[in-house]
């Protein structure tokens, strides 16, 4: 152990830091409101913490809104079923079909908040951050042995801490979701698992059955967070088969069979349903049951049950969003994940191979495609995410690619040169980039990229109402892609459309339900001098020099649309970029004028033939 003194006593300094962070920061006063399903694991982790349990009650209220002004923003919450048991045909097989009480619990899969919650016991909401601190030092130290068995120390320990510190991952660190909690328990079942198979004397509890056993129970445990991880075992039991080790298949399956199955069943005989995501679902936001004596389940929320799952695609759509699903500028694996993409090139450039590593190889490929087919018009989480963060399930098992590596500078220099491009901005302000997820792919290097059309009803950017579906009177929705307009508004003379800010690019979305041939764009000069304008659509691209004041008719064909389809209904995206030159500000220019934006052109789109909402 003394020959991994200085690089334990690196990873020490970083967990040393870690744990200090989360004791001291005001997390209220940072993060000023819940993001993305925060509230849900949040009430529910300080439930359990000093209630014991799982329902939700008034004093769950009175808890959030002493910490937050608007309280539990965002929690689903769904009714409970009295138990009477009967078996069904259908997954889960094993259904409750009593009447609906009206008790509330909460519908969201506990075991997060239940980690959580001794440590919100001792320290409060912070304890929440000291378990994803306590888990990201245990990741950390796994992964620098796991390469130390097959190269030098300092190599481990700086692929170690690339592959984590240069992805978005550690932004998740000051989320209250389970996305990290996920992330650490996937790679410390893996690390278990295969530490072993690079290690020549492993130390007992990391070798033999008993290493089996322990990765098999993690795996149960993160499957019942995230069902999706239920073919992480697969690759696990075709290692042992092949190896003709049937009893200890056997008892490895029986083990990851016994945690999840028995999480499940807790969920049922808490709530009287399988399915923490199914039964009488809601999410509520502004308003919550028990806030006041008028306000119930039935009178306030929005119902939000995910019984029914929509996962048709057609082929044409799918085979866009596998690349998307890499290199898409909201959420892609290279772009938010580099160093899972330069493992995977290092593992499919090396010589040797093991068996394990293509199984793995196998399974993270499975899994990245399942994601694609499985939930075709939200593959990444919906628009409270930065990246991908159902991606960080899949994440860690690009580290086990890794085997012995013998050229380190290369993929070391590629992958902190592609987060300086694209993550530093997150994470330099992780509480910034949760509240306000899209507004890092606005600028810069993200422009070059490719926004996920497949996507556009879950944009990031969509966080923002002025840029989401906004419905124009020549039949079309638009959403705008970043902060060079400021979303609809109606102009005399003009009419209605948007501006265009000075010497910038603006992008938008043009959404019809029919194929169009033609789009007309006309653009008018407000920046009170000679204006260069250039106007592009899928069909091509044209520029104008337009004088002070004046309007230009710009006719482009439409070209070829990128089509999205949810629950079977087909529309056609275009995108449309209005490039001005110049501008001017309003307010700058006369007495009269209150207007401080600085304003290059204004925009009215007519599609052809005229579509309809």
């Amino acid at each position: 152990m003394s020959t991994h003194r200085g690089p334990l006593l690196v990873i020490a300094a970083i967990g040393t830091l870690l744990v200090g962070f989360a004791l001291t920061v005001d997390y209220p006063r940072r993060a000023g409101a819940f993001w993305s399903d925060a509230a849900t694991y949040y009430t529910m982790a300080h439930s359990l913490a000093f209630d014991g349990d799982l329902r939700f009650e008034r004093a769950d209220v009175e808890r959030v809104f002493q910490e937050f002004r608007n309280g539990p923003s965002g929690i689903f919450l769904k009714k409970g079923r009295e138990l009477d048991l009967t078996l069904t045909t259908q997954i889960p097989f094993l259904v409750s079909v009593g009447p609906l009480t009206q008790d509330l619990y909460f519908a969201k899969a506990f075991i997060y908040s239940l980690a959580a919650a001794p440590f919100v016991r001792l320290f409060g909401t912070n304890g929440m951050l000291l378990l994803h601190a306590l888990l990201l030092t245990a990741v950390l130290t796994a992964g620098y042995f796991f390469l130390a068995a097959k190269n030098a120390n300092g190599v481990a320990l700086a692929f170690t801490l690339t592959f984590f510190f240069a992805s978005v991952a550690p932004a998740y660190f000051v989320w209250l979701t389970p996305e990290l909690f996920n992330l650490c328990l996937v790679f410390l079942g893996a690390f278990f698992w295969l530490y072993k198979e690079r290690a020549e004397d492993p130390p007992w509890p990391l070798s033999g059955l008993t290493s089996d056993l322990i990765a098999a129970a993690i795996w149960g445990t993160v499957t019942y967070s995230k069902p999706n991880n239920i073919f992480l075992i697969v690759p696990f039991l075709v290692l042992l088969m092949w190896r003709r080790q049937w009893m200890r298949t056997i008892r490895v399956g029986a083990v990851f069979s016994l945690f999840l199955g028995g999480l499940f069943l807790a969920t049922l005989f808490t709530a009287g349903d399988m399915n923490y995501q199914g039964g009488e679902r809601k999410t509520f936001s502004g308003t919550y049951p028990y806030q006041r004596s008028d306000l119930t389940f039935e009178n306030t929320g929005l119902s939000k049950r995910t019984d029914v799952i929509y996962t048709h695609q057609p082929w044409d759509i799918v085979l866009h969003d596998i690349y998307l699903f890499h290199i898409g500028r909201f959420s892609g694996m290279a772009i938010y994940f580099f160093p899972a993409a330069a493992a995977l090139i290092m593992f499919l450039l090396s010589r040797n191979k093991a068996l394990d590593q293509w199984l793995v190889f196998g399974v993270a490929t499975f899994g990245g495609l399942l994601l694609v087919t499985w939930s075709p018009t939200n593959y990444f989480g919906g628009s409270g995410t930065l990246g991908n963060r159902y991606f960080m399930n899949l994440f860690p098992l690009y580290f086990f690619l890794l085997g012995a590596i013998s050229r380190p500078l290369l993929p070391l220099f590629a992958s902190w040169a592609a987060a300086s491009l694209f993550v530093t901005s997150i994470l330099a302000g992780p509480f910034e980039a949760g509240r306000r997820p899209g507004e890092h792919a606005t600028t810069g290097a993200f422009k070059w990229l490719p926004p996920e059309l497949s996507l556009i009803n879950d944009l990031p950017t969509n966080s923002d109402p002025r840029k989401f579906r906004q419905k124009f009177d020549e039949g079309y929705l638009g959403y705008f892609l970043d902060n060079n307009s400021w979303g609809r508004e109606r102009r005399s003379p003009g009419g209605l459309g948007f501006h265009v800010r000075g010497g910038s690019t603006a992008e938008m979305v043009v959404r019809t339900n029919v194929e169009l041939t033609q789009i007309v764009v006309r653009v008018t000069n407000v920046a009170g001098k000679p204006n260069h304008v250039r106007v592009c659509v899928p069909g091509g691209c044209e520029a104008r020099d337009i004088a002070p004041g004046d309007k230009e008719i710009i006719e482009l064909p439409a070209g070829k649309p990128f089509p999205y389809e949810d629950f079977g209904h087909r529309s056609y995206c275009y995108l449309v970029t209005i490039e001005t030159e110049t501008g001017a500000v309003p307010l700058l220019q006369g007495r009269a004028q209150k207007d401080w934006r600085y304003l290059g052109a204004f925009v009215h789109i007519e599609p052809k033939p005229y579509p309809g909402l």
